[in-house]
């Protein structure tokens, strides 16, 4: 039998000479290649490492370590578990693929993957990471904790079912502020964008869009490595800690039953979100925290008996974003409660199990049932938090570590109005609540557009408000000197691109370029324009 090294591993050749492997399970030192007439049926990979090359046929593989790679042949059916699986240009997938547990996917990164029409291939996907760029025909099942992402191309080819709650589907190359509605039927759920349509064949329930955030912001509530977590017998790094594990608490020792992790990097990041938070020695109080902390913004620090999350304590100087750490491993642990445990000494909450499980690359579980319930209630007024933030904030003086504080001047938005052909509408009349325009008839949408900024950023950390507001808007008046309705479906739909979250259905604000659809309202085009008035209840502070 051929032998060849492939990535360090001495792997056996399978061709049309030694014909058949079968029922084998491959370990972390053995590697196997497919090619020219080469067949492996119902095989084991665990820790090996698989090839397919032209010609080369593998059937009915159990997956649960290790790497398989096809550079093209046939890969029919699969059951995944763990490890890595790369299907590449020139392969043609078949049958089942059942993806769960820790693995990855990778479909048609560097070329088009063909899908068999005789034996109709299912992707039924229920953990783990899949990414699809380029398919022929399949079907795509998502149960909840899937991981999906996909190409517009890609979904050319998919038909989704997708009624589970809590997934993850990515269209990588869809951009949701370009979004300017949604429509659902029982087998066709499209997207309407500024740049056309995107149809998702299938059926698609409990949606919601977001932006996926590539190299943007991460939500989570963390320690990075190195941080010291206090135990009955003395402090023990992060990283170090296991399952069953005892960890001091508030409620005394308890055992870790679930340990996340997750390696973060930031080279290219921007926004201050995405970075740790570093709270200096002594910040809080003498010896809280002992050594200087660092801890992603979202971790909540027990003060006065009530979590609050650290974002909103940073003032710049003793607790500030760390943008020179821009790589790194964050980690976390829960108990059979939440609960208060003791980093650097300063008190602060255990992991909360549901909120962002899928943060988290790495997982490992006891399976034992875990209480979601709060050890204490979250800060939620803006004069409580900022009673924290100014008492912090003048330590950080006493210390020698100034803060420094301007009070913020409120200058007016400048907003205008942009057709879908770019061109910026004629403004004709102002009042004490309604700005009026001017756009051509037959135009399918206009986009609001304004300086944006965050509240939290604007005011301080304190307030608690990350939205980037652009301007508050009202309903829309559309006349064409005939007829005249009123328009205030933006005011509602949560996937419009360019708007915040839907609050009183009276008003919304924009994000900075919220959309209008008018592409309905193909009655009023009798005359040559439209005219619209549109509602703008902080007039004060627009300017056009």
């Amino acid at each position: 039998m051929a032998r060849w090294w492939v990535d360090g591993i001495n792997c056996f050749i399978i061709d049309s000479s030694t014909s058949t492997i079968k029922g084998q399970t491959l370990t972390s030192k053995n590697g196997v290649i497919f090619k020219n007439g080469g067949y492996g049926d119902g095989n084991i990979v665990d820790g090996g490492n698989v090839y397919i090359d032209p010609n080369g046929y593998v059937a009915n593989s159990t997956i649960k370590s290790g790497l398989v790679r096809t550079g093209g042949g046939t890969l029919n059916s699969i059951s995944m578990t763990g490890g890595d699986v790369t299907i590449g240009a020139g392969t043609t997938m078949e049958g089942k693929f059942d993806i769960s547990g820790a693995g990855n996917v990778s479909i048609g990164k560097n070329g088009y993957v063909s899908t068999s029409s005789s034996n109709k291939v299912v992707l039924n996907v229920s953990s783990g990471n899949v990414s699809i760029d380029q398919i022929g025909p399949a079907a795509l099942n998502l149960a909840r904790n899937a991981n999906v992402s996909v190409t517009k191309a890609a979904m050319q080819n998919l038909t989704v079912n997708a009624t589970a709650t809590d997934y993850s589907f990515d269209i990588t190359d869809l951009d949701p502020s370009t979004i300017t509605g949604v429509t659902q039927s029982t087998n066709k759920f499209v997207i309407h964008t500024t740049k056309g349509d995107v149809t998702i064949n299938g059926n698609l329930q409990n949606y919601k869009f977001t932006p996926d955030n590539k190299g943007g912001t991460i939500i989570s509530s963390c320690f990075a490595e190195g941080t010291l977590i206090q135990t009955p017998d003395g402090d023990r790094l992060v990283e170090t800690l296991e399952l069953g594990d005892l960890v001091s608490t508030h409620l005394g020792p308890q055992p870790i039953r679930w340990l996340g992790k997750r390696e973060v990097d930031l080279r290219g990041a921007t926004e201050m979100d995405n970075f740790l938070v570093r709270i200096k020695a002594d910040a809080f109080d003498k010896g809280l925290p002992k050594r200087d902390l660092w801890i992603t913004p979202e971790h909540c620090i027990l003060i006065n008996e009530k979590l609050i999350p650290v974002r909103r304590l940073v003032n710049g100087a003793s607790i500030a974003y760390d943008l020179k750490r821009r790589r790194y491993t964050y980690y976390h642990f829960a108990f059979e409660k939440h609960a208060i445990v003791f980093s650097e000494a300063l008190p602060s909450e255990s992991y909360l199990i549901g909120q962002n499980k899928r943060e988290f690359g790495v997982v490992e579980s006891s399976g034992e049932e875990i209480d979601t319930t709060l050890a204490y209630p979250l800060v939620t007024e803006i004069e409580e938090a900022n009673r924290v933030w100014q008492r912090l904030a003048a330590r950080s003086n006493s210390l020698g570590m100034p803060v420094t504080s301007s009070n913020p001047v409120l200058s007016r938005k400048l907003v205008q109005l942009r057709t879908d052909r770019g061109e910026i509408a004629l403004l004709k009349d102002v009042n004490d609540r309604h700005a009026v325009f001017s756009v051509p008839a037959g135009t399918k949408y206009v986009v609001i557009e304004s300086d944006a900024s965050r509240p939290d950023q604007f005011h301080g950390p304190y307030w608690d408000d990350r939205r980037r507001l652009g301007v508050r808007v009202g309903p829309v008046h559309v006349s064409d000197q005939s007829h005249s309705m009123v328009i205030d479906a933006h005011l509602n739909d949560r996937q419009l691109g360019g708007w915040n979250n839907v609050e009183d259905g009276r008003s919304r604000w924009t994000s900075g370029k919220g959309i209008i659809p008018l592409a309905h309202l193909s009655n009023l085009s009798r005359h040559k324009e439209l005219e619209l008035r549109i509602a703008f209840p902080d007039r004060e502070e627009v300017a056009f």
